[in-house]
């Protein structure tokens, strides 16, 4: 079984005004989502923390980890089976959604081996947070991927 995760994150200052421009100083926190991936029959994903298990991909109920699939898929030209699990320490509100999709993108990519960096995985996760959301200023997907503490601008 392979294994990623990413970090929450909190708002130091900026947290509104980072979406038009403005700088926020973002840092992560020590609450993670955890992905898992291990061999199977059909893509399927689970979410017990959601009540969710054995959704077959793409999934209505998990659209960020379903969004983070497909756009590996995309990304890398690569195809295959397996069970991806998600399971999380983390509170509601410090960047649960991002966190899922760098530690899906990251489980996916040790499964396939297609050794993406970090700036890739970076941009793949600004790419699906405003294809899921169609907004963001882009601070949850940075900290989720880079941890530490961030001085960003979009």
């Amino acid at each position: 079984m392979i294994q990623a995760s990413a970090p929450g994150k909190i708002i130091l200052f900026g947290e509104h005004v980072s979406r038009y421009g403005k700088p926020a100083l973002v840092m992560a926190i020590d609450q993670r989502l955890h992905a898992y991936v291990e061999d199977s029959n059909d893509i399927i994903i689970d979410s017990p923390d959601l009540g969710i298990a054995n959704e077959k991909y793409p999934s209505e109920k998990l659209t960020f980890v379903s969004a983070a699939i497909k756009n590996f898929f995309d990304h890398t030209g690569e195809k295959g089976k397996f069970k991806l699990s998600t399971k999380s320490d983390m509170q509601e509100g410090v960047g649960t959604s991002a966190a899922s999709v760098v530690a899906t993108l990251g489980a996916l990519d040790a499964y396939f081996g297609t050794k993406l960096t970090k700036k890739e995985i970076l941009d793949l996760g600004f790419k699906i947070i405003f294809e899921v959301q169609g907004f963001g200023s882009g601070q949850d997907i940075a900290t989720a991927t880079y941890g530490g503490l961030i001085h960003f601008e979009k």
